[in-house]
């Protein structure tokens, strides 16, 4: 603060005596910070959204010629599915959202599920609470169960625009 009064300069001496003061306050909160470790603490009101997409054209009906037999053995092997039944896409992605999968999400994440076709429909609400007839998990399952894969083409960028739009302002 003396230097500012040894200083020449055509600042007033109000004027040097509030810049000493700036620097001060700024010294001594810059010391409060580190020697109590202040840290700000942030309260997630609402839990971060997944968007979950499933492809619902009549391609997903397709069953796939799995050239490599270990490629074919795993796919069985992850679908319970040790017989040599044919298995379509639409298995694989009905296997992948199964109930118990689908509630680990749910624990941590809002899930929207989404179909997708000549555009993007949302099969559920946010399925961040259990209902009194299952979790949520089980009912995103169901909602998948319950779909057909019957649409006439996939429209990828213009499904994924309406969902970002649909989920504008939130933490996806």
């Amino acid at each position: 603060m003396v230097f500012y009064f040894r200083e020449r300069s055509r600042a007033t001496p109000g004027a040097r005596l509030l810049l000493a003061a700036i620097r001060l306050t700024v010294m001594g909160l810059v010391l409060l910070v580190m020697v109590f470790q202040l840290q700000l603490r942030f309260t997630r009101m609402q839990l971060p959204s997944v968007a979950v997409l499933v492809d619902r054209s009549a391609s997903m009906r397709v069953v796939d010629d799995y050239r490599d037999s270990e490629v074919s053995a795993s796919v069985r092997s992850a679908l319970d599915s040790g017989s040599d039944a044919q298995i379509s896409r639409w298995d694989i992605a009905q296997q992948m959202l199964r109930p118990e999968s689908l509630d680990g999400l749910t624990e941590r994440y809002s899930v929207r599920l989404f179909t997708i076709a000549r555009s993007a429909e949302e099969l559920t609400g946010s399925a961040s609470e259990s209902s009194k007839e299952g979790s949520a998990g089980s009912q995103l399952a169901e909602a998948i169960k319950a779909t057909v894969p019957d649409g006439q083409s996939s429209r990828l960028g213009t499904s994924l625009q309406t969902v970002l739009a649909e989920l504008r302002g939130q933490r996806t």
